[in-house]
């Protein structure tokens, strides 16, 4: 039981999105704060962006990350566009148009079998 309390411990700092034009890839930047004096794995991460109401991406990173006892940890997950909405978004990007554009992360990360809810609303 002791793991469960442990991994609830864990907090999430939503950053921003970012788009690597080198790489033309999305990614979801998050810090994740490990306060207890034990490294702990976050197992995977996954979750939607949207635009409005609009889904226009998915973030499915089953990837374990650990977190370092007593420190932050950026983590960058990459997401997977659906459907038109990010291509309109890109091409927004490339205009000089998509500093005001505002997403919503809606996920789920998991450490040691506890899911820990990550929704924030969020800039380029």
């Amino acid at each position: 039981m002791k793991a469960k309390k442990t991994a609830d411990r864990l907090e999430y700092f939503p950053k921003n999105l970012f788009y690597s034009k080198t790489e033309k890839k999305f990614y979801f930047i998050m810090d994740i704060l490990n306060p207890t004096k034990n490294p702990l794995k976050i197992d995977s991460f996954f979750g939607g962006v949207f635009i409005g109401t609009d889904k226009v991406g998915s973030i499915e990173y089953g990837t374990p990350v650990t977190i370092q006892a007593l420190k932050r940890t950026e983590v960058k997950y990459p997401i997977i566009p659906i459907g038109s909405g990010f291509g309109k978004v890109i091409v927004k990007i490339l205009k000089g148009e998509g500093k005001d554009l505002k997403f919503k992360v809606m996920g789920v990360a998991r450490s040691m079998g506890i899911d820990n809810p990550v929704n924030q609303e969020l800039t380029l």
